[in-house]
């Protein structure tokens, strides 16, 4: 039953998304609104902006121009992607949006001068939890702005429109904010034609003030039952926090070409084990340089540690029957994930890419081939940036499409230096209809040269930070 709720919630964000706008006026004007929104907040200093249940992005874009950083958490990826629109359109390239949950926004505490909660609270069942989780992210001296409905009548609205909450007492609202530590003082802000009340609070110890906002519809009542269901800002399921919270990775390692890089793999594996990585991956050379290698080190951690071992496998310079004969050693090894490759020229980055005669065409050829010869997981390659030998997005797209039709299950994105970058692929990869998670690919740069070479290699690629100055850091 929870997950057809959760399904129905996000089918219904899903739906009206391109619409939301209209569906925030239809109770009130934007307008009035957004004037006692500008108003409350016209003598707060303001340089970093949070807003939660971002939708359509549309607090970003009002307070864009006065801020230099601002972010938009939501868990609608169909709302998220018209935010991004949005914002790319309005030229605010300082605001970005991601999904995230209201209640563990995974930030860290006194981070934001201003918090806005705009039309979310009657979403939630827990409007209580939330207040408590914005206040945490609130800096010393910033201002939390809530924006919602009081008390009203209007069953059509947990139907038609999703509302978990038919509106709240201003006093409700109060009793949150100083279970926050948040402290009330009072003060009104009519709204021309939506009857607004603002009333205002300060933290005890003097670290934030809140501003609570509500228009009422002209009837008041509702009860909302307590049980927690999803919501678009909400994420499903009752795993315990410290599940919720723990960041599942993988960790990709390079075969030894030494004595001494071996002992140096062995020791970094040993001391990355109790983090618990979903699995480690072995990767393989150009042209198949590294095979042996990567075999002999795929068989050790399966015999000698608690890891998942995941090995690479790419086309190059090799037949069909050859990369059978891989795979079906690997299986005999007890190898259970393969991450299947296209694979760079042998002559390498840059130059043309021709597959060899008689092997597999490309990634989805050669993931065909994997699930034909064996029942193994299948992770592929993702480019947010698209692969520089790709004519275009939509042909870039329409690999990976083919890649999960063929049988992958995961896609692992190459490495990217904007976060943004990511966040708008996945938009597209979800707006062609590709459903598999799409995990985003980290490369940690341990020094200035190191970032200098990747750099070429983006400029390589087109990609990235390629067109960039570089500075060493002071």
């Amino acid at each position: 039953m929870r997950t057809q709720r959760a399904a129905a919630a996000q089918a219904y964000f899903g739906r009206h998304a391109a619409q939301w706008d209209r569906i925030r006026k239809l109770h009130v004007a934007d307008e009035a609104v957004e004037d006692a929104i500008r108003a409350a907040l016209a003598d707060v200093p303001m340089r970093t902006l949070l807003d939660l249940g971002t939708g359509t992005g549309r607090m970003l874009e009002l307070f864009g121009p006065r801020i230099e950083h601002g972010l938009g958490l939501d868990l609608s990826l169909d709302m998220l992607a018209v935010a991004r629109a949005r914002l790319d359109h309005a030229g605010l390239r300082h605001c970005s949006v991601r999904q995230g949950d209201i209640y563990d926004l995974a930030l860290p505490k006194d981070t934001f001068d201003v918090v806005i909660v705009h039309q979310v609270l009657h979403f939630l069942d827990d409007g209580a939890r939330a207040i408590h989780e914005a206040a945490r992210v609130l800096r010393p001296g910033g201002r939390l702005l809530v924006v919602d409905f009081a008390p009203h009548d209007l069953e059509f609205l947990r139907d038609e429109h999703a509302h978990r909450r038919l509106g709240f007492a201003p006093d409700t609202v109060a009793q949150w904010m100083k279970a926050a530590d948040l402290e009330r003082r009072a003060a009104e802000q009519p709204c021309a034609g939506a009857d607004l009340r603002m009333a205002r609070s300060r933290s005890r110890s003097g670290s934030g003030a809140i501003r609570a906002s509500c228009w009422p519809p002209p009837r008041g009542g509702g009860v909302m039952p307590a049980e927690t269901r999803a919501s678009r800002f909400v994420q499903n399921g009752r795993e315990p926090a410290d599940e919720q919270r723990r960041i599942r990775v993988s960790f990709e390692f390079f075969p030894p070409k030494t004595e001494e890089m071996e002992k140096t793999l062995w020791d970094s594996i040993t001391r990355l084990a109790p983090l618990k990585p979903n699995f480690v991956s072995v990767t393989y050379g150009a042209g198949g340089s590294t095979r042996e290698r990567t075999h002999a080190t795929v068989k050790r951690i399966l015999g000698e540690t608690a890891l998942t071992p995941a090995a690479h496998l790419t086309c190059v310079a090799a037949t069909c029957d050859e990369i059978d004969a891989v795979i079906r050693s690997y299986c005999t090894a007890g190898v259970r994930h393969i991450v299947a490759l296209r694979g760079d020229p042998i002559s390498g980055l840059g130059e043309r890419y021709a597959p060899h005669p008689g092997g597999y065409r490309n990634a989805a050829d050669l993931v065909a081939g994997i699930k034909r010869l064996a029942e193994v997981e299948v992770s592929v390659s993702a480019y947010p940036e698209k692969h520089p030998d790709s004519p275009t997005v939509e042909a870039d797209l329409d690999m990976l499409a083919a890649k999960v039709d063929a049988g992958a299950t995961r896609a692992i994105t190459q490495f990217f230096f904007e976060n943004d970058k990511y966040f708008r692929y996945l938009d597209r990869v979800r707006a062609r209809g590709i459903d598999v998670p799409v995990v985003p690919g980290i490369l940690p740069v341990q020094n200035f040269k190191q970032t200098k070479s990747f750099r070429g290699a983006l400029r390589r690629l087109g990609a990235g930070l390629a067109g960039r100055p570089l500075r060493r850091p002071r």
